[in-house]
């Protein structure tokens, strides 16, 4: 078995499991963390750091996804707050080959940043609704270039997700 392929095992399973009993978010939606690469999502607080998460999450159809670590910041606890998040992930992208040239398996460190509002919708005991809005922009540290969006302006992705938590 291939490097490759354990990797990508490695990467697809840990961004497509949801153990809702260690995930201190689950958001859907363009992520503040991940953009694309998470548009379902899951992040956790890392214990003894306030402000460090694990996020991993997939596109709906699980051919692109990863796992990474985020900072975020909120500058405020009210109901509506501004954020930004700083986040390194690993991504992979299977690709759909038509030929025998084509590589069906794209793998990619990524850095983020993303800058947004929090909205906090829904408070109750069970579960806590917030939406967020926002830009985001990520570089590509394999192939040192931007990586762009279907956009007038290539170089940020929009920011719209609803995120639950407990």
């Amino acid at each position: 078995m291939s490097y490759r392929l354990i990797i990508l095992i490695f990467l697809i399973s840990l961004s497509t499991i949801n153990a809702y009993s260690y995930t201190k978010s689950s958001s859907l939606g363009l992520s503040e963390t991940m953009g694309i690469f998470g548009v379902l999502s899951n992040s956790k607080n890392i214990h003894g750091f306030d402000d460090l998460y694990l996020v991993k999450g997939v596109f709906p159809i699980p051919i692109l996804g990863g796992i990474g670590l985020s900072l975020k910041n909120y500058y405020s606890s009210s109901r509506s707050k501004p954020f930004t998040a700083l986040t390194m992930l690993g991504t992979y992208t299977l690709g759909l080959c038509g030929t025998d040239n084509c590589d069906p398996l794209k793998m990619g460190i990524m850095l983020s940043w993303s800058l947004g509002y929090d909205f906090h919708l829904i408070k109750s005991q069970k579960i806590n609704m917030h939406l967020k809005l926002g830009i985001l922009s990520q570089f590509d540290l394999i192939q040192m270039k931007v990586f762009e969006s279907p956009s007038d302006k290539p170089e940020i992705w929009p920011i719209v997700n609803l995120s639950f938590n407990r």
